[in-house]
């Protein structure tokens, strides 16, 4: 585990988010500063035990108990069937003073409070009581409710949790509890650390390879590179797409990225080069390094709008599409053909490196050095304010509202193929959608669906 993003994290810690925030007890009411006492930094009993009603049906209950009550403070039941594919929680609270007295911010966070310290002193144990999907399930409907009072630190900490749990106790795909790990730090801000698991992940050498694979390589890249992109982190996002790219190979279909989800790597490349073009021209990023990618970026413009790739039509990339029209003279009198356009890119995507895509590109070029033009006075202000909004506080609310809308684990396992039901059988396995809410049989299920599912694909709202 040396040099692992995960195995390395600094968020282990013996206190969950909320017992970290500094609380005044005076704050409070006399009667109910024990009970916060007891919940965030004190000593707290709980009972618990594990029902199994059938083969396919456990219930977990948690009573909490404030020391030197005898009536519980509050008891939580968390349901698992696996003959439903779905899980349950709800919490009961005994006629109890204590708890009645509470502020209701402070009733809501409790039940994830005594969860979280629960599962610190007792996870595995109770991992080893439940089946494997009863127990994701279990945490699983913990961290949705922490995403719904916006605990985003606390979803992180429970994902973290539960993967550190199934680690230990040898669950099978642990890669992907590490993935929602991932895509819940990108909502609590911390997308360095997310993109840097992405492509953990993502490696041949991965440590989660032997615990079987569900996500391709191909999309754990594309992924950190949504996740470097949305940190400000440019160079190793693009790095991340063209390494996405790259393993996709020359079997993409090339129809508008603005109108179709067809590639989403190269539609997310696209918009990054577009990001740097803007932070260059309102004088954001004035780097060497910045002004390189913008170089490449413009090349990459150049041969898509003569590939007929990006449309001057306009479409989401109106304004990169309006680029192509001046850049492509740019290029090497070759390159004004359709098929050599697209044929250049496409060489310099199989490069073995990011260096060797980036020469490549930049050799199509009549010249070396070009002179791109910047904003001055109030255009400029404006457009800082707009690229500061656009590309840093959206990136926070795109990453928040997919988890928001993005499917769970049970509900898109009991799915079959999202165009003809069938399920899936144990000796195949289905194309799955990047936003993880649509799986298909073939690829002709998948091209009939596809007007159906844009409208609702998390993806095409994460920019």
């Amino acid at each position: 585990a040396n040099g692992s993003a995960y195995f390395n994290m600094k968020e282990r810690s013996p206190l969950s988010p909320l017992c970290k925030k500094h609380r005044d007890l005076d704050e409070y009411a006399a009667g109910v500063r024990p009970v916060i006492k007891a919940l965030y930094n004190s000593d707290l009993l709980v009972k618990w035990r594990v029902v199994t009603r059938s083969l396919v049906d456990a219930v977990l209950t948690i009573e909490a108990y404030i020391p030197g009550d005898t009536v519980p403070f509050m008891i939580s039941n968390h349901t698992a069937s696996e003959q439903e594919r779905k899980g349950g929680y709800f919490a009961s609270y005994p006629e109890n003073q204590k708890f009645e007295a509470l502020p209701f911010d402070e009733r809501d966070r409790a039940s994830v409070i005594i969860v979280q310290r629960f599962l610190r002193q007792k996870g595995c144990e109770v991992a080893r009581f439940l089946f494997q999907n009863d127990f994701y399930r279990t945490i699983d409907n913990i961290c949705t409710n922490c995403i719904q009072m916006k605990l985003y630190k606390d979803a992180c900490d429970v994902r973290l949790l539960l993967s550190d749990i199934a680690i230990a106790t040898g669950f099978d795909w642990i890669d992907r509890h590490v993935i929602s790990l991932a895509e819940n730090l990108e909502a609590a801000k911390k997308n360095k650390l997310a993109a840097a698991i992405y492509s953990e992940l993502a490696s041949n050498d991965s440590i989660f390879d032997g615990a079987g694979r569900q996500a391709s390589q191909t999309l754990m890249h594309g992924h950190a590179g949504l996740a470097y992109k949305r940190a400000g982190d440019y160079v190793n996002s693009e790095a991340q797409y063209i390494e996405s790219l790259r393993l996709e190979g020359k079997d993409w279909e090339f129809t508008d990225p603005a109108e179709n989800n067809a590639s989403n790597t190269l539609r997310n490349l696209i918009l990054l080069y577009d990001n740097v073009c803007q932070g260059y021209c309102c004088g954001i990023l004035t780097s060497d390094e910045d002004v390189h990618l913008m170089k490449v970026g413009c090349v990459v413009f150049a041969l898509l709008g003569r590939a007929k790739i990006i449309r001057v039509s306009g479409g989401s990339f109106q304004n990169v599409a309006n680029s192509t029209a001046r850049t492509w003279r740019m290029l090497k009198p070759k390159f004004a053909k359709e098929r050599n356009a697209l044929n250049a890119f496409l060489d310099a995507c199989a490069k073995p490196n990011v260096n060797s895509y980036q020469i490549t590109l930049l050799s199509y070029l009549k010249q070396e050095n070009i002179e791109f033009p910047r904003l001055t006075g109030k255009q400029k202000e404006a457009a800082q304010k707009d690229f500061m909004m656009n590309h840093r506080l959206n990136g926070k609310t795109a990453a928040r509202d997919f988890l928001a809308t993005g499917s769970n684990f049970e509900s898109f396992e009991s799915f079959g193929c999202a165009n003809c039901d069938k399920m899936e059988g144990e000796d195949e396995k289905f194309m799955v959608c990047p936003c993880k809410t649509a799986k298909y049989c073939c690829k002709g299920c998948q091209r009939e669906d596809w007007n159906k599912h844009k409208t609702t694909c998390p993806l095409r709202k994460k920019k």
